[in-house]
């Protein structure tokens, strides 16, 4: 058995000794790294002298700068600058029997074919010029020209319309204009590029580039297959790759209608799930975009040689329960709250124990672990929490196993006690939902283990743990709990006072928004104040964490105010890691301390609103999709924001992401790729928001007594026992 321990994100992972034989992370990186206590045998020694001494001057050393772009099992791709030279190329490795593809071929075949696809399509200006070849030990290069360029995908993601709902025309025939002019590039590049008998095999927005003048570029030209071949294309990117049976031409031609599609409608993605979903996809581009647009996008699925409906499907050969899904795309339907709730209740309950090991399906995180099937976020308590809180009763064998499966649990693998991840989100459910003898064990559990917790974040550290024993304690009358969370309270403030910017934060805290950010910790203060004699030291914490949290945003060109990801230069929306993360988190603090209200600059709600406001979110979720939107907007109605038309406008665009299966709806995961009735991702967090459009928008909260613990600037108090 590994040797373990927790990270700073309480991750489990494996550790070894250090030079004091106290355990460290064992890190796992793609070069021969020598522990610092390790003592090398001899034989080690004398091979890596050898190895040394054996290098010789090569073509690698003819670079000043080899930068990473890439890395895969079967090499990197590299930006690469001369001695004496300014100008950047670009080198890709390739590593003998490593990068396997569907037909056991390596990584030096997979290159070797580029090569010979880059020699033929030399001059047509449709991909990069091929350089030099060379190889170093084991491993063969090619030297590319560096094309200055962005992805299509970028390139879409900068320009497209619908940042906000209900956008003028003129914007979206301005998107039109430069997005159709780009596909025929597209279309006319492929033409080209099979006339000199390549096929390309991996067509997707991130391997098309578009250069500054609107010219494309293709990259990646690896497919093994000749023109003639049937054989399924050696790379399938999701929701790109051509069905079983399509011709090397034909396949081609079908992802470059996707590509096409995806231009203009991000919900291309569901016509995986439900092949059906492509004549909603382009009535939708008619719609928005012209008959002219629509019509060519069909005209080039049909050069596939298949009907344009037909799509991959990604159900298991024999599945357990073969279910034919249809779009829903009733917007008219969605109004009817009532009814809309009935009919994803019904289907939640309808998928019970369709995947062996849960009750539930949803994201594939519920495989990840033993948590992952009984907690919050993936697992069984977010749904049977989500049902119980939108007047539907949980079905109590399900109550049952969930308690027993946790107990079991609890004695034979580690714990994860985090609100959302684990222990503490499971128990609250438990307590609310009557099983309260088997919470009372998990509670007792938790209290002692909590310190241990390095994270501080709502989802899986102490503030989460914190509110949740605060909660219990108010639900109790027990003095002890809120004690408890006092003390978690102090111990965040010991380990970074946000108040304090010479503090570095956490890294449990590095995405601004409701689950990893500052605005998560900052509920666990907002909600001590109200159980304080002195609220005011809670109240200041609340407001610097969320402070904190803004300081990380930035407003675009349109005025949306997101949290900015350098990482992937995108601004984010979301609850759990975005702006809407952040305004609720607000909205919670200044329905406890209106004169917090007075404390935020105006143009922060204003921008939040902005953001919130888009009528294109890719993922119908609640932490990374529309429906997190919505509970961002229904909380700032509780300070004053009359949001009820937007928020009517994105309950109706639900419907674009909702599928039926017999009547009853469901909705696609993270990425759109499988059904998800969890809480975090799929039909439970819907229906939960949903609900509390009529109830309050603190009920997203796995916490006991949700709504009484944010019920604006009314103290709570507890008899002291």
């Amino acid at each position: 058995m590994p040797l373990i321990i927790t990270d700073e994100q309480d991750q489990i992972v494996t550790a070894i000794p250090d030079v004091n034989n106290y355990l460290v992370k064992d890190e796992r990186v793609p070069r021969f790294i020598i522990p610092e206590n390790a003592e090398i045998p001899l034989v080690v020694e004398e091979a890596i002298e050898q190895y040394n001494q054996s290098l010789t001057t090569n073509e690698l050393d003819d670079y000043k700068e080899l930068k990473p772009l890439h890395f895969s099992n079967g090499g990197g791709v590299y930006k690469a600058v001369r001695k004496g030279s300014s100008s950047a190329t670009i080198l890709k490795e390739a590593r003998p029997f490593a990068g396997l593809d569907i037909n056991g071929r390596d990584a030096i075949a997979h290159q070797e074919q580029e090569v010979r696809a880059l020699i033929a399509l030399e001059g047509t200006g449709c991909a990069p010029k091929l350089i030099r070849t060379f190889t170093v030990w084991e491993h063969q290069y090619a030297e590319l020209e560096y094309v200055e360029a962005q992805s299509l995908s970028s390139w879409r993601n900068e320009r497209f319309p619908f940042n906000a709902v209900g956008l003028g025309d003129d914007a979206k025939l301005a998107y039109k204009e430069m997005a159709f002019a780009l596909s025929k590039q597209i279309v006319r590049a492929v033409e080209i590029i099979h006339s000199k008998g390549v096929v390309i095999g991996d067509i997707h927005p991130g391997n098309i580039l578009v250069k500054p003048d609107g010219n494309v570029v293709f990259i990646d030209f690896e497919d093994l297959r000749d023109q003639t071949s049937c054989d399924k294309a050696t790379f399938n990117a999701l929701s790109f790759s051509a069905p079983e049976g399509c011709g090397a031409l034909e396949g081609d031609w079908y992802s470059v209608s996707r590509v096409l599609a995806s231009l203009f409608d991000s919900r291309y993605v569901h016509a995986t799930l439900s092949p059906a979903y492509w004549q909603v996809l382009l009535e939708n581009v008619r719609r928005n975009f012209g008959e002219e647009v629509s019509r060519y996008i069909d005209y080039i699925a049909e050069r596939s040689g298949s009907a344009s409906g037909k799509g991959v499907e990604l159900t298991p050969d024999n599945p357990p329960r073969p279910i034919q899904l249809t779009p829903a795309n009733s917007t008219k339907a969605f109004l009817d709250l009532s009814l809309t709730r009935n009919r994803i209740a019904e289907g939640i309950l309808s998928a019970r124990h369709c995947i062996p090991g849960t009750i539930f399906p949803g994201n594939i995180k519920i495989f990840e672990d033993t948590w992952g099937s009984l907690n919050v976020t993936s697992g069984a308590s977010g749904v049977l929490w989500a049902l119980k809180r939108s007047g539907y009763a949980p079905p109590k064998e399900d109550v049952q196993w969930l308690a027993d499966t946790t107990l079991a649990a609890m004695r034979s693998v580690g714990h994860d006690l985090g609100l959302f991840n684990g222990l503490a989100g499971i128990a609250g459910f438990l307590t609310e939902g009557g099983a309260n003898d088997h919470a009372q064990i998990i509670w007792a559990n938790l209290a002692p283990n909590a310190a241990r917790l390095k994270s501080i974040n709502l989802s899986k550290g102490l503030a989460g743990v914190g509110i949740s024993m605060l909660s219990l304690g108010l639900h109790d009358n027990t003095e002890a709990y809120v004690s408890m969370a006092r003390r978690v309270s102090d111990l965040i403030v010991g380990r970074a006072d946000p108040r304090d910017h010479s503090v570095v934060a956490p890294t449990s805290v590095n995405k601004p928004g409701l689950l990893a950010g500052w605005s998560g910790v900052s509920l666990l203060w907002t909600a001590l104040a109200k159980v304080s004699d002195n609220p005011s030291e809670y109240y200041q914490l609340a407001l610097a964490a969320i402070r904190r949290d803004l300081a990380q945003c930035r407003i675009d060109r349109d005025g949306a105010l997101g949290v900015w990801d350098a990482e992937k230069n995108r601004n984010l929306p979301y609850l759990g890691w975005g702006t809407a993360g952040i305004v609720y988190a607000l909205s919670a603090l200044c329905a406890a301390n209106p004169e917090a209200r007075n404390q935020i600059e105006d143009n922060v709600i204003k921008g939040a609103i902005r953001a919130c406001s888009s009528e294109l979110y890719l993922m119908p979720g609640l932490y990374r999709g529309r429906t997190g939107i919505i509970a961002a907007l229904i909380a700032l109605q509780e300070i004053g924001f009359d949001n009820s038309s937007l928020i009517e406008e994105h309950v109706k665009l639900l419907s674009d992401s909702a599928f039926e299966v017999d009547g009853n709806l469901h909705f696609a995961g993270d990425y759109l790729l499988r059904l998800s009735d969890d809480y975090g991702t799929g039909g439970a967090g819907v229906l939960c928001t949903l609900s509390c459009m009529e109830t309050s928008p603190w009920n997203i909260l796995p916490v006991v007594d949700a709504s009484k613990l944010f019920c604006g600037n009314v103290n709570l108090k507890v008899e002291r026992r």
